[in-house]
């Protein structure tokens, strides 16, 4: 009797149903992570765009603009940001009232932040926390008007002030 090298017709489809039904439980938590890291490159990109422009507006001592959603040609007083595709913005504005947050969102959105010489935002209220979704995951970029930034995967506003 002569031995025969290789796999049957049915051992192969057994092993391509097997992979499929693999495939399909693992497809959805592969998206969930594709979301977050999205959203985590986005937040990392406008932290750094932020904290650069600041630190360019204290180091040559001029005005310098961070234009959101918009697109441009950078210049010595004027950089462009845009979020990637399916992240959205939203600007909250935080009070401290009688020890806990008050928070409401900013209408119409800001369009730029204008950094001073001095590393102060022009014209931003007090407490400024920036929302970055794309409906699945979220993470804040917190901005205040002294020009402080810094990135979180919760919001400041919770809790206590």
């Amino acid at each position: 009797m002569q031995k025969k090298n290789g796999f049957t017709l049915i051992e192969l489809m057994v092993t391509i149903a097997v992979l499929g039904i693999i495939a399909t439980i693992a497809a959805p938590k592969f998206q969930d992570t594709m979301d977050k890291r999205s959203i985590q490159k986005t937040t990392t990109d406008l932290e750094e765009s932020l904290t650069q422009a600041r630190s360019d507006a204290v180091l040559y001592r001029k005005d310098i603009t961070v234009h959101l959603g918009t697109n441009g040609q950078d210049d010595p007083a004027n950089r462009y940001w845009n979020p990637v595709e399916g992240v959205t913005l939203e600007f909250i504005e935080g009070a401290c009232v009688g020890g806990s947050w008050s928070t409401t969102e900013m209408s119409p959105p800001l369009s730029s932040i204008k950094f001073l010489p001095q590393g102060n935002v022009d014209g931003l209220p007090a407490n400024l926390e920036i929302t970055i979704t794309n409906g699945e995951a979220e993470n804040f970029i917190s901005l205040t008007h002294f020009g402080r930034v810094s990135s979180s995967k919760t919001s400041a506003f919770v809790g206590g002030c």
